[in-house]
């Protein structure tokens, strides 16, 4: 069940005092708080074909703590069971779509022993293959760790997916967001941010190639698959099929003066290279002024098909600080076409799914769609388990939450939490 998202928040405040004014003797501050399933969200009206696209209004303001209450708050803060100061969120967008529990959401799971950080998924089968990006696991640094995982959660580590990065990539330095998919049943690209060697940080893109899911995926071309000129940099890779079963590649491609753009571009055959001719396609942006800065990264694209009507695509992007409790997806709706561009950012004034304390929601992003096996489309999230981010010591990294996603006949996208995955 849903419940509207601009309900007067003082009845959660007073709700969250009153449970913590009796926590503390009772042992519960040191316990985690519950799986963090969202089940409420905000009105989402159509918005007019001609409206500006910054219409909107920011979220209520959160009441100020009366004094008697403060300790209490301070120490449940710092126990990361209640939220960061307001202004460290962005707030919810007016549009925000509704975001729910499925009655059947079980209890969260300690699966993957490391952080899930930028997932990518892709199921075959029963089994979906998950890759993460790098981390240090049992004392050995990891490229691109591989897990596997089935509907239920149950975990398997299944190692290094990406052994040796590829030429001009710094082998000890970044390797972020990677994006795998099936080209065809014996060819596996994974696409990764690396570190351009003899640069002090600059970033370009790279791919691997493999027979199967579970590699290794080899880097064996002549360099970078793409590099933005100067310092600019080209990361978050991003692979998806259209319609016609023609594969493309999406990007955060950075502009001058710290504007941040999702574009597209078609792959080639097996996805190894750009197809003859083919050119960088703008989806989506940002700007100085907009909830997404810092940045506008980690986007993700799906097409969904409403009850009735034409299926649209969707960019779901990410924005804000990954650090802390700011990150969140927001998306853009480009229609029926993939390749049309530019698509129409719908969360003018802040994100689809945002950080919601009432909800145990923080910081999530970097979305990755797939199917389950009953052809529905699941959407997975890189979120942190208490608020504050890295600030936060009881945070061991990032957790993993999983949604159902599906949208109206207004094209207003639903997502429906059904698992949460934790560190052992």
């Amino acid at each position: 069940m849903t419940t509207n998202h601009h309900h007067d928040p003082r009845g959660r405040w007073r709700a969250a005092l009153a449970g913590l004014l009796i926590l503390p003797g009772c042992g519960a501050m040191d316990t985690p708080p519950s799986d963090g399933v969202i089940d409420d969200a905000s009105t989402d009206l159509p918005r007019p074909p001609d409206a500006p696209s910054d219409l909107g209004a920011p979220a209520p303001d959160v009441p100020a703590v009366t004094p008697d209450v403060a300790p209490v708050m301070d120490a449940a803060r710092d126990a990361g069971l209640v939220d960061v100061p307001a202004d460290a969120v962005a707030p919810r967008d007016v549009r925000a779509a509704d975001v729910g529990r499925d009655a059947g959401v079980p209890d969260p799971v300690r699966g993957f022993a490391g952080n899930y950080s930028s997932p990518s998924i892709v199921r075959v089968g029963s089994t979906y293959h998950a890759y993460f990006a790098a981390q240090t696991l049992g004392g050995r640094r990891y490229h691109t760790p591989h897990a596997t995982f089935t509907a239920d959660g149950d975990f398997d580590f299944v190692g290094e997916a990406l052994p040796h990065l590829g030429a001009r990539a710094e082998e000890d330095g970044a390797v972020w967001a990677p994006g795998v998919a099936r080209i065809d049943p014996d060819h596996w690209m994974l696409y990764y941010t690396g570190h351009l060697l003899g640069t002090p940080e600059k970033k370009c893109l790279w791919r691997a190639r493999s027979a199967t899911p579970r590699g290794p995926f080899v880097d064996d071309f002549d360099g970078p698959m793409f590099c933005a000129e100067g310092s600019l940099w080209v990361i978050d890779a991003y692979p998806v099929e259209d319609a016609r079963g023609t594969w493309h590649l999406s990007a955060r491609v950075d502009q001058p003066g710290g504007i941040n753009t999702i574009q597209i571009r078609e792959l080639g055959a097996l996805g190894q290279h750009f197809a003859d001719g083919s050119r960088w396609l703008e989806l989506t942006h940002n700007a100085p002024s907009w909830w997404e800065q810092p940045v506008m990264e980690n986007a993700g694209i799906v097409r969904l098909a409403p009850p009735s009507g034409e299926a649209h695509w969707y960019v779901f992007y990410t924005g804000g600080s990954w650090q802390d409790n700011r990150y969140g997806v927001g998306y853009a709706d480009c229609g029926t076409g993939l390749s049309d561009g530019p698509c129409t950012r719908v969360t003018s004034t802040g994100p689809w799914l945002g950080t919601d304390p009432g909800e145990g929601v923080y910081g999530p992003g970097t979305p990755t769609f797939y199917t389950d096996e009953a052809g529905r489309v699941m959407m997975s999230v890189q979120a942190w388990q208490f608020s504050g981010g890295t600030s936060n010591p009881r945070n061991r990294g990032q957790i993993m939450r999983t949604y159902r996603v599906s949208i109206d006949n207004a094209y207003r996208p639903t997502a429906t939490l059904v698992r949460v995955d934790l560190q052992p």
